[in-house]
């Protein structure tokens, strides 16, 4: 669900900025960006896991 609005936003993003290359283009790269930015959110999350995990081994 989340992806769905990256998607949304961003094409509008993308639209704003390729305006005068075309609509399509603007939104195809707006969704590039989506997926993009969503993967990258996910990385952090995974390496602030990896961060707590080694954290709590540390204390113990």
């Amino acid at each position: 669900m989340k992806v769905l609005l990256y998607i949304v936003v961003f094409s509008m993003i993308g639209f704003i900025i390729l305006q005068e290359l075309g609509i399509m283009l603007g939104a195809i790269c707006g969704i590039l960006m989506a997926f993009g930015y969503s993967n990258e959110r996910r990385l952090n999350l995974l390496e602030k896991r990896m961060e707590e995990m080694r954290h709590a081994r540390d204390v113990e």
